[in-house]
């Protein structure tokens, strides 16, 4: 006689399944808005983009997604730098652990940075991921690990004649450490260096200060970086702001400078003032003095913090050499401007059609003729005179930009920012 069979049991079993089965995509849906177990992972494919990592944007910088048909692999080529893509978790994150598989043929540099602030115009915490400049270069290297430094010095080769009548090839180096180098910086040799300020031991040759004032007119918006000289002279800058649109504060106007030479924080200056709604005045301007009895010589870094509709119209500065760092708002469309700089990538963009206009970099012109969106072209790394027919655009460089090729040369000197 057969064995009965228990259709309860199987029923309840089954009834457990049918239940444990929706229980389980739900928590998994739950998970991944509210991340039960604290850890949430995603890997992103090309094939279907995910919801938490975006597709590689902007598309005019990448080619379209392809497959590998050997290793049933998807990929995008990048065409040219920058690109982005967004990683939206549904919580706040202490620790995001990114993998990324990639192949890099040609660019010299690369590096993978996180935005700072979650606004327009943020910087990037900028992480190296490849230096072939270093990993593939002939020079002599030395790593100074208490410093975290790698140095390397082109070695230098002089043949003399042995007693035989033999030549002899002899190689010798200039310095036998990198104290020894900062010690003796030569200003007759180009220097190149990533990730490391030099501005604590510049030196420009024949410098003379002065007593002059130099005013510059040009409205610009935001936040800004100017990088000056100083040499046995006070740093002095004065900056006269005005909020763009006034009738919008609510609390207070605030406008901070912060003064570095190179890593080091030297001061702040600031300007914080509770403004009531009844008493604000259309234009009003406001100024903001940056001052300091001489500093020790170097290369300082003025670092204006403030609201993105603040502008600038102009200010005064006693310094004779000084320029803008990596961008420019320029927010006047009744001016013009004239740059000089040796970044071998330009972009612009504007947000108004006055801003549509043509831009010339040397013998080359990019039309600005889109809202909202960077415009990029690739120049010649030699100096470039930068002609903005109208300011009303954000300008975008590597380095430094200054206002006259005189100034540029002597504020970069032999430096060369890799």
């Amino acid at each position: 006689m057969g064995k009965k069979i228990d259709y309860s049991r199987i029923l309840k079993i089954t009834r457990v399944i049918l239940i444990a089965i929706p229980v389980i995509i739900l928590v998994f849906i739950l998970n991944k808005r509210l991340v039960f177990w604290g850890v949430l992972g995603e890997t992103y494919s090309f094939k279907k983009p995910g919801v938490i990592i975006s597709s590689i944007f902007p598309p005019a910088n990448v080619e379209n997604i392809e497959k590998n048909i050997i290793k049933n692999e998807y990929y995008q080529q990048i065409l040219k730098s920058p690109v982005y893509f967004r990683v939206e978790v549904p919580f706040d994150a202490k620790l995001i652990d990114l993998e990324m598989e990639y192949q890099n043929p040609s660019t010299p540099i690369f590096e993978l940075g996180v935005k700072k602030g979650n606004v327009a115009g943020s910087d990037y915490f900028n992480e190296t991921i490849e230096n072939k400049i270093i990993e593939k270069s002939s020079f002599f290297r030395t790593d100074d690990l208490e410093k975290g430094v790698i140095f390397l010095q082109k070695p230098i080769e002089t043949y003399t004649e042995d007693e035989t009548g033999v030549m002899k090839k002899n190689i010798t180096y200039p310095y036998n450490s990198f104290d020894e180098f900062i010690e003796n910086i030569p200003d007759d040799k180009s220097i190149g260096f990533y990730q490391y300020d030099l501005s604590t031991h510049y030196l420009v040759k024949n410098y003379q200060s002065s007593d002059t004032v130099f005013m510059f007119d040009k409205a610009i918006r935001g936040e800004h970086e100017i990088v000056t000289y100083v040499d046995d002279e006070n740093l002095d800058f004065t900056f006269f702001y005005q909020e763009r649109n006034p009738w919008e504060l609510t609390e207070a106007e605030d406008f901070r400078v912060k003064v570095y030479q190179g890593d080091q924080f030297v001061a702040q200056f600031d300007q914080a003032t509770y403004i009531p709604k009844e008493n604000l005045i259309l234009g009003k301007e406001r100024s903001l003095r940056v001052f300091l009895e001489k500093p020790p010589r170097g290369i300082y870094h003025l670092k204006i913090e403030t609201d993105a509709d603040v502008i600038i119209n102009k200010f005064y500065t006693y310094q004779q050499l000084f320029g803008f760092k990596e961008q420019v708002f320029l927010n006047d469309p009744n001016q013009s401007s004239k740059f000089f700089v040796t970044s071998n990538t330009l972009s612009f963009k504007t947000d108004h059609e006055t801003g549509f206009q043509t831009i010339k970099a040397n013998e080359r012109e990019q039309k600005i003729e889109a809202l909202h969106n960077f415009v990029s072209f690739v120049v010649d790394e030699n100096i470039q005179e930068v002609n903005i027919p109208i300011n009303d655009v954000i300008f975008r460089f590597r380095g430094i930009a200054t206002l006259d090729s005189e100034t540029y040369q002597k504020l970069t000197s032999n430096y060369i920012d890799l």
